[in-house]
């Protein structure tokens, strides 16, 4: 198969329950949303994606040497050969996380669907307006998505969250409407671009994670890195 990439590099994974593991972020291009804080937007606007072939995905995965590749986007599932490009990398034994805004229903074939649904905090102009929140998550928030990859899939929920109960009490609200789920795969994280950022708020998300009985999920590569190249 062919595909195009944007981005091909070996790091840490810096989120979630394999925070910490050696890792290849396998990013693709394009997403069926246009979120307010996403901070891949510019990286991906630039088309400088390249095309690879599986045997030149294979050989450079096999370089890196670590058996964990996440793809990312944009939004992986939007592509009709994703299952194929998973089947590939499970193929030569490659723990594969797919991450995803949990948006489209797809019958994924991956170790570790990573949800990540957008709350009314990622659409500029509604971020205060508790009015609009209801018609939000209607609009964004695929409901029957979200309980088909529960339900047939190793899964997380990861939410970012400014420093606001908003917030909290928005992500209490999906969670009800999702129904059952495990409450340890279920991970708040801050809204944050950068390290100053992350610092200045994570102490309340964290307070707020207490207070609720929900789980905090770190940022580990806005501690390394900041927003810089993941180099070291």
């Amino acid at each position: 198969m062919k595909i195009r990439i944007r981005e091909l590099f070996k790091t840490i994974q810096g989120e979630g329950i394999f925070q910490g593991i050696p890792s290849v972020i396998l990013r693709l291009t394009g997403c069926n949303l246009n979120c307010e804080w996403c901070d891949t937007k510019k990286l991906l606007s630039d088309n400088k994606d390249i095309e690879y072939t599986d045997e030149m995905l294979l050989n450079i995965l096999e370089d890196y040497g670590c058996s964990h590749v996440i793809i990312t986007g944009g939004e992986p599932t939007i592509h009709s050969n994703l299952n194929e490009l998973i089947w590939i990398l499970k193929n030569k034994g490659y723990y594969v996380t797919v991450e995803t805004n949990a948006t489209n229903i797809m019958d994924l074939d991956c170790d570790l669907v990573s949800m990540s649904p957008k709350l009314s905090n990622s659409e500029k102009g509604i971020l205060n307006e508790e009015k609009n929140i209801s018609g939000y998550n209607t609009k964004h928030i695929n409901f029957n998505a979200i309980k088909h990859y529960i339900r047939n899939n190793n899964y997380q929920i990861k939410f970012v969250c400014r420093a606001l109960q908003q917030d909290i009490d928005e992500v209490k609200d999906v969670l009800m409407q999702i129904g059952e789920y495990d409450p340890t795969r279920v991970m708040i994280m801050p809204l944050a671009n950068s390290r100053e950022q992350l610092y200045l708020v994570q102490k309340a998300i964290i307070g707020f994670c207490i207070d609720n009985n929900l789980r905090y999920a770190n940022r580990l590569q806005l501690q390394v890195w900041n927003n810089e190249e993941e180099i070291y």
